[in-house]
Protein backbone atom coordinates (compact mmCIF):
# COMPACT_ATOMS: atom_id res chain seq x y z
CA UNK A 1 0.00 0.00 0.00
CA UNK A 2 1.07 3.62 -0.68
CA UNK A 3 2.51 5.39 2.39
CA UNK A 4 1.11 8.35 2.60
CA UNK A 5 -2.35 6.68 1.92
CA UNK A 6 -1.87 4.43 4.67
CA UNK A 7 -0.69 7.48 6.74
CA UNK A 8 -3.81 9.40 5.99
CA UNK A 9 -6.36 6.23 6.69
CA UNK A 10 -4.35 6.15 9.65
CA UNK A 11 -4.92 9.83 10.73
CA UNK A 12 -8.28 9.71 9.40
CA UNK A 13 -8.94 6.78 11.97
CA UNK A 14 -8.05 8.78 14.40
CA UNK A 15 -10.76 11.40 13.75
CA UNK A 16 -13.44 9.06 13.15
CA UNK A 17 -14.31 11.97 10.79
CA UNK A 18 -16.97 12.41 7.61
CA UNK A 19 -14.51 11.43 4.93
CA UNK A 20 -13.29 8.12 7.28
CA UNK A 21 -16.99 7.68 7.81
CA UNK A 22 -17.52 7.63 4.20
CA UNK A 23 -14.78 5.64 2.98
CA UNK A 24 -15.93 3.26 5.63
CA UNK A 25 -19.45 3.04 4.00
CA UNK A 26 -17.86 2.16 0.52
CA UNK A 27 -16.04 -0.26 1.88
CA UNK A 28 -18.97 -2.08 3.44
CA UNK A 29 -20.88 -1.91 0.24
CA UNK A 30 -18.34 -3.44 -1.70
CA UNK A 31 -17.46 -6.22 0.94
CA UNK A 32 -21.09 -6.85 1.01
CA UNK A 33 -21.08 -7.99 -2.37
CA UNK A 34 -18.26 -9.73 -2.55
CA UNK A 35 -19.26 -11.92 0.50
CA UNK A 36 -22.87 -12.54 -1.29
CA UNK A 37 -20.74 -14.22 -3.56
CA UNK A 38 -18.67 -16.10 -1.35
CA UNK A 39 -19.59 -19.20 1.12
CA UNK A 40 -16.64 -18.41 3.77
CA UNK A 41 -16.74 -19.34 7.54
CA UNK A 42 -17.00 -16.20 9.10
CA UNK A 43 -20.42 -16.55 10.85
CA UNK A 44 -19.66 -20.03 12.05
CA UNK A 45 -16.00 -19.77 12.89
CA UNK A 46 -14.29 -21.02 16.14
CA UNK A 47 -10.81 -22.86 17.23
CA UNK A 48 -9.82 -24.00 20.12
CA UNK A 49 -6.12 -24.09 21.13
CA UNK A 50 -4.27 -25.23 24.21
CA UNK A 51 -1.47 -22.63 25.88
CA UNK A 52 -0.01 -24.54 29.32
CA UNK A 53 -2.02 -27.13 29.08
CA UNK A 54 -5.09 -24.59 29.38
CA UNK A 55 -7.58 -24.95 26.72
CA UNK A 56 -8.85 -21.90 25.14
CA UNK A 57 -11.64 -20.83 22.33
CA UNK A 58 -11.56 -18.01 19.82
CA UNK A 59 -15.33 -17.96 18.33
CA UNK A 60 -17.54 -15.41 16.43
CA UNK A 61 -19.25 -13.27 19.11
CA UNK A 62 -23.40 -13.50 19.32
CA UNK A 63 -25.90 -11.12 20.12
CA UNK A 64 -24.32 -10.37 23.96
CA UNK A 65 -21.24 -9.45 22.00
CA UNK A 66 -21.36 -5.71 22.41
CA UNK A 67 -21.68 -6.00 26.04
CA UNK A 68 -19.27 -8.05 26.76
CA UNK A 69 -16.89 -6.55 24.84
CA UNK A 70 -17.41 -3.46 26.10
CA UNK A 71 -17.24 -4.82 30.04
CA UNK A 72 -13.90 -6.45 28.73
CA UNK A 73 -12.06 -2.88 27.54
CA UNK A 74 -13.39 -1.24 31.02
CA UNK A 75 -12.55 -4.07 33.18
CA UNK A 76 -9.96 -6.12 31.61
CA UNK A 77 -7.42 -3.95 30.16
CA UNK A 78 -5.44 -0.33 30.33
CA UNK A 79 -6.96 2.32 27.50
CA UNK A 80 -3.73 2.98 26.83
CA UNK A 81 -3.16 -0.11 25.08
CA UNK A 82 -5.98 -0.29 23.27
CA UNK A 83 -5.06 3.26 21.68
CA UNK A 84 -2.46 1.65 20.13
CA UNK A 85 -4.71 -0.25 17.17
CA UNK A 86 -8.03 -0.18 17.82
CA UNK A 87 -10.46 1.12 14.74
CA UNK A 88 -13.06 1.71 16.41
CA UNK A 89 -14.21 3.67 20.10
CA UNK A 90 -14.64 1.20 22.92
CA UNK A 91 -18.21 2.67 24.06
CA UNK A 92 -21.28 0.47 23.60
CA UNK A 93 -22.82 2.48 20.51
CA UNK A 94 -19.40 2.20 18.69
CA UNK A 95 -18.68 -1.39 19.62
CA UNK A 96 -22.67 -2.13 18.69
CA UNK A 97 -22.19 -0.29 15.57
CA UNK A 98 -18.81 -2.71 14.55
CA UNK A 99 -21.18 -6.16 14.91
CA UNK A 100 -23.67 -4.83 12.54
CA UNK A 101 -21.02 -4.69 9.59
CA UNK A 102 -20.40 -7.53 7.42
CA UNK A 103 -16.78 -5.24 6.64
CA UNK A 104 -15.75 -6.57 10.45
CA UNK A 105 -15.70 -9.85 12.42
CA UNK A 106 -15.80 -9.37 15.56
CA UNK A 107 -14.24 -12.43 18.10
CA UNK A 108 -14.04 -13.37 21.58
CA UNK A 109 -10.97 -15.40 23.06
CA UNK A 110 -12.80 -17.89 26.05
CA UNK A 111 -11.10 -19.75 28.76
CA UNK A 112 -13.96 -21.72 29.96
CA UNK A 113 -16.67 -19.33 29.54
CA UNK A 114 -14.76 -15.99 30.86
CA UNK A 115 -14.08 -13.75 27.84
CA UNK A 116 -9.88 -13.54 28.20
CA UNK A 117 -9.66 -11.93 24.82
CA UNK A 118 -11.18 -9.70 21.91
CA UNK A 119 -9.86 -10.11 18.12
CA UNK A 120 -11.28 -8.10 15.24
CA UNK A 121 -10.84 -8.55 11.58
CA UNK A 122 -11.81 -6.00 9.23
CA UNK A 123 -11.78 -6.50 5.58
CA UNK A 124 -11.01 -4.18 2.98
CA UNK A 125 -11.80 -3.98 -0.43
CA UNK A 126 -10.93 -5.80 -3.05
CA UNK A 127 -8.72 -8.57 -0.67
CA UNK A 128 -6.96 -7.23 2.36
CA UNK A 129 -7.54 -7.05 5.57
CA UNK A 130 -6.22 -5.59 8.80
CA UNK A 131 -6.52 -7.34 12.18
CA UNK A 132 -6.24 -6.10 15.50
CA UNK A 133 -6.07 -8.43 18.79
CA UNK A 134 -6.11 -7.77 22.32
CA UNK A 135 -5.53 -9.90 25.60
CA UNK A 136 -6.82 -9.81 29.05
CA UNK A 137 -3.88 -7.99 31.38
CA UNK A 138 -3.62 -10.92 33.80
CA UNK A 139 -3.66 -13.03 30.90
CA UNK A 140 -0.92 -11.34 28.93
CA UNK A 141 2.48 -13.00 28.92
CA UNK A 142 1.76 -16.60 28.21
CA UNK A 143 1.57 -17.12 24.46
CA UNK A 144 -2.47 -16.90 24.41
CA UNK A 145 -1.94 -13.56 22.17
CA UNK A 146 0.27 -15.82 20.24
CA UNK A 147 -1.84 -18.40 19.34
CA UNK A 148 -5.20 -16.37 19.07
CA UNK A 149 -3.51 -14.47 16.50
CA UNK A 150 -2.10 -17.80 14.16
CA UNK A 151 -5.82 -18.52 14.78
CA UNK A 152 -6.68 -15.12 13.62
CA UNK A 153 -4.88 -15.19 10.70
CA UNK A 154 -5.89 -18.63 9.49
CA UNK A 155 -9.65 -17.17 9.64
CA UNK A 156 -8.47 -14.32 7.17
CA UNK A 157 -6.64 -16.71 4.78
CA UNK A 158 -9.91 -18.88 5.01
CA UNK A 159 -11.77 -15.77 3.70
CA UNK A 160 -9.13 -15.51 0.69
CA UNK A 161 -7.94 -12.58 2.11
CA UNK A 162 -4.29 -11.30 2.77
CA UNK A 163 -3.37 -9.77 6.01
CA UNK A 164 -2.22 -6.66 6.23
CA UNK A 165 -2.06 -4.34 8.85
CA UNK A 166 -0.31 -1.16 10.62
CA UNK A 167 1.40 -1.63 14.21
CA UNK A 168 2.15 1.27 16.83
CA UNK A 169 5.81 1.50 17.23
CA UNK A 170 5.10 1.88 20.49
CA UNK A 171 3.43 -1.41 20.67
CA UNK A 172 6.42 -3.48 21.63
CA UNK A 173 4.36 -6.64 23.08
CA UNK A 174 2.55 -7.00 19.25
CA UNK A 175 5.60 -6.34 16.96
CA UNK A 176 7.28 -9.28 19.23
CA UNK A 177 4.05 -11.38 18.23
CA UNK A 178 4.09 -10.62 14.85
CA UNK A 179 7.68 -11.73 14.72
CA UNK A 180 7.40 -14.99 16.31
CA UNK A 181 4.57 -15.93 13.70
CA UNK A 182 7.00 -14.60 10.86
CA UNK A 183 5.04 -11.54 9.86
CA UNK A 184 7.66 -8.77 8.55
CA UNK A 185 7.44 -4.77 9.07
CA UNK A 186 7.99 -4.28 5.38
CA UNK A 187 7.39 0.01 5.76
CA UNK A 188 8.32 2.69 8.33
CA UNK A 189 5.17 4.92 8.23
CA UNK A 190 6.48 7.45 10.96
CA UNK A 191 4.67 6.45 14.06
CA UNK A 192 3.75 2.84 12.48
CA UNK A 193 5.28 0.02 10.99
CA UNK A 194 3.33 -1.80 7.75
CA UNK A 195 3.08 -5.22 8.53
CA UNK A 196 2.35 -7.85 5.82
CA UNK A 197 1.92 -11.40 6.36
CA UNK A 198 4.90 -13.34 4.40
CA UNK A 199 5.65 -16.10 5.90
CA UNK A 200 2.93 -18.23 3.35
CA UNK A 201 3.13 -16.08 0.34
Amino acid sequence: MNKRFLNLMLDMQKGQGFLYRLILSVNELCIRLFLSRQVGPAKDYSGVFSVGGKEFVIKALGASGPTKVCDFFKYSIKTENSDYVMPHKTDIRSIEKIFKLASHIPLGIFHDDDLIGYALIRLLFPRKASYAIFISEKWQGKGIGTASLEKQLDLIRQLQFEPHSAVSKKNTKSLKMLKKLGIEYTGDLGDYFEVKDRSRA
